[in-house]
C-alpha cells in the first residue's frame, strides 16, 4: 500500500465523523424545518400564482355560486351540489367583494392550505419522534396532491386544514380536566366546523371516542356529562347539516357516483383479493403521493404499532379518523378513495415517517449505506413530483383558455363551434372573456351510455365549410375514448384543417362542405 494511499485513508477517517455529525446536527435542527416550511409554502403559493384554467368541477361550481343569490345558499332546494354551508357562503361574500376571477374563486382554499401547512407542523412538533418530524414535514409539504387541491375552487384544502384543527382541538380537550364550562367551547366550535367540512364529521367522530375512550381508562367519570353534552351536540350538528343540506337524495346519488371508491367487503377469487389489497393500499398512492405503496403501508402500518410512551393518546386520536373512514368504506357509508380522502394525508404522512424512520434506524445498526438507500428509494418519487411542479406550473388541470384564445384569433364569419358536453361548463366561465357569441355554438349531449348520440350531433355540420370543435374533460368510458371517437369518425367523412392541444384540453377545425347534408 502506497503512502498516498494511507494519507487518503487517515484523511477521510478523520473527515467522515465530522460530516456525519455535520449532517445530523443540520436534520435536527430548526434549520432545516425551516427550510422545508418555506418549500411548502412557496410550492403553494407557485400553484395559486399559475392561475391555471378552471377545470370542470370547478367551473361548474363557479357557474352555479355566481348565480344563486346569498340568501338561496341558506335553502338546500336551490343548491344541488355536495359543498358544505358555510364554505358556500364564504366563497359567495368573497365573489361579492372581490369579483369572479379564478384568484378569488381560488383564495379561500390557497389560505385554508398555507394553515394546514402550519397546522401539521404543529401536531409534529408536539406528537412526533424527533427523528421523524423532518420526514413527516417533507412528505406533506411536497405531497403531490396536497399542492394540487391547494388553489382548486372545491373545499377540499379546507377538509385537511380544518381536520388537522380538530385534532389540535382533541390534545387541548385531553390534557386537562374536562369541564363543563370549557365543553361548552369545544361543543360549539365542533357543531360549527362541521358547517365548513363535512368529513370533519369523521375526524370528530374519531376524537369524541378517543376522549371517551381515555375518559372510562383513567375513571374520570366527572368527565362523562360534558362529554356527553358535547356528543350531543356535535351529533346534532351533523344530523342537521346531513337531513338539511345534504339530503338522503343527493346521498343517493353521491353512492352512485362514487360506487367504485368503497371497499368491497367480501371477494370470490384470488384476483378479487389481489385487487382488494390493491385498491387499499393504492390510496396511499392517490391521495397520500407515496407511489410505492407497498413500503409506504409497510411504514404506515408500523408506525401504527409503535405507540411511543407519553404521546400513545395523541398517536390514537391522530389515527382514528384513518380507521374510523376506512369502516365507512366498508360499509358503504363513505367512499374511501381519491380527493375524498385527502384529508387523511396528512395521518398518512405522520405514521409514514413514523414507521420509516423506525425500520431506517433499525436497518442503520448494520448498514448506514442500506438505511440512507431504503430513505433515498422512497423519497424518489415524492421528490420527482415535486421537481416537476417546481418546473412547470401546468402539471394538472385542463387547461381550456390557450385553447379558446386560438378559437377567437383564427374565427371567421360563418364559423361554428361545437363544444363537448364535458367542455361546457368551463367554456361558458371563459365565454365573455373571449367574446364567442353562444348563437354560434352547438352544446354536445352527455351520452356515456350510447355513444352514437354523439356521431348523430356531428349530421348538423354536414355541408359546413369551417367546423370547429372544443373538448375537454373527455373521459375513457368501457375502453372507448369519447374524444377519439368524434376525431375519427369526422376524419373519415370530412376534411382536418387544424388542431390546437393543451394539457387535457384541445380544439380542432374540420372542413364538412363535401359531405351532403341530411336529406339532400
Amino acid at each position: 500500500m502506497t503512502d498516498l494511499t494511507v494519507s487518503i485513508r487517515n484523511l477521510w477517517g478523520k473527515v467522515l465523523p465530522g460530516l456525519v455529525r455535520g449532517t445530523e446536527r443540520f436534520y435536527y435542527s430548526r434549520i432545516l424545518v425551516v427550510l422545508i416550511m418555506v418549500m411548502g409554502i412557496y410550492l403553494r403559493a407557485r400553484e395559486y400564482a399559475a392561475n391555471v384554467s378552471l377545470w370542470y368541477d370547478e367551473a361548474t361550481f363557479a357557474l352555479k355560486i355566481q348565480h344563486t343569490p346569498l340568501i338561496h345558499l341558506l335553502m338546500p332546494k336551490h343548491w344541488g351540489g355536495y359543498e358544505p354551508p358555510a364554505f358556500l357562503w364564504l366563497t359567495k361574500l368573497t365573489i361579492y367583494f372581490g369579483g369572479t376571477s379564478e384568484y378569488v374563486l381560488r383564495l379561500w382554499p390557497f389560505l385554508f392550505s398555507l394553515s394546514a401547512l402550519f397546522l401539521f407542523w404543529r401536531i409534529v412538533r408536539r406528537c412526533s419522534s424527533r427523528a421523524a418530524m423532518p420526514v413527516a414535514l417533507l412528505l406533506f409539504s411536497i405531497s403531490n396532491e396536497i399542492i394540487h387541491y391547494a388553489d382548486d375552487a372545491k373545499p377540499y384544502a379546507c377538509d385537511v386544514a380544518l381536520s388537522l384543527l380538530v385534532c389540535l382541538m382533541g390534545f387541548r380537550m385531553s390534557s386537562k380536566p374536562l369541564s363543563l364550562r370549557r365543553g361548552w367551547v369545544y361543543a360549539l366550535f365542533g357543531a360549527v366546523v362541521i358547517w365548513f367540512s363535512h368529513v370533519t364529521a369523521i375526524v370528530l367522530g374519531g376524537v369524541g371516542m378517543s376522549l371517551w375512550i381515555f375518559s372510562v381508562i383513567d375513571k374520570r367519570r366527572e368527565e362523562f356529562r360534558p362529554l356527553f353534552w358535547i356528543s350531543l351536540i356535535w351529533f346534532l350538528s351533523f344530523v342537521y347539516d346531513y337531513f338539511f343540506f345534504l339530503g338522503i337524495e343527493k346521498t343517493q346519488m353521491a353512492v352512485a357516483l362514487w360506487k367504485t371508491s368503497f371497499i368491497p367487503v367480501a371477494t370470490e377469487s384470488v384476483n378479487d383479493t389481489v385487487w382488494w389489497v390493491n385498491r387499499v393500499m393504492g390510496v396511499f398512492a392517490y391521495p397520500g403521493g407515496m407511489p410505492l405503496y407497498g413500503l409506504s403501508v409497510f411504514a404506515f402500518l408500523t408506525g401504527c404499532l409503535l405507540f411511543p410512551k407519553g404521546r400513545r393518546r395523541q398517536w390514537m386520536m391522530i389515527m382514528s379518523p384513518f380507521w374510523l373512514a376506512f369502516l365507512a368504506g366498508l360499509f358503504r357509508l363513505y367512499p374511501f378513495n381519491g380527493r375524498l380522502i385527502l384529508f387523511l394525508v396528512p395521518v398518512m404522512c405522520f405514521f409514514v415517517a413514523e414507521g420509516m424512520t423506525w425500520v431506517t434506524g433499525l436497518v442503520a445498526q448494520r448498514s448506514k449505506i442500506v438505511s440512507v438507500l431504503l430513505l433515498t428509494i422512497f423519497f424518489l418519487h415524492p421528490v420527482l413530483n415535486m421537481y416537476e411542479r417546481w418546473h412547470e406550473a401546468e402539471t394538472r388541470g385542463e387547461e381550456i383558455k390557450p385553447v379558446l384564445k386560438v378559437i377567437r384569433d383564427a374565427w371567421q364569419p360563418g364559423d361554428v363551434l361545437y363544444v363537448f358536453y364535458g367542455a361546457i361548463p368551463a367554456f361558458k366561465y371563459y365565454q365573455k372573456r373571449y367574446g364567442i357569441r353562444s348563437e354560434d355554438c352547438v352544446w354536445g349531449a352527455k351520452s356515456r351510455e350510447n355513444f352514437t348520440v354523439y356521431l348523430q350531433e356531428m349530421a348538423r355540420f354536414y355541408g359546413r365549410k369551417r367546423v370547429w370543435l372544443l373538448f375537454s374533460h373527455a373521459l375513457v368510458i368501457y375502453g372507448q375514448d369519447e374524444r377519439r371517437l368524434i376525431l375519427d369518425f369526422l376524419s373519415t367523412v370530412g376534411k382536418p384543417v387544424a388542431m390546437y392541444s393543451k394539457t387535457k384540453a384541445d380544439c380542432y377545425l374540420f372542413d364538412l362542405s363535401q359531405v351532403k347534408p341530411l336529406g339532400v
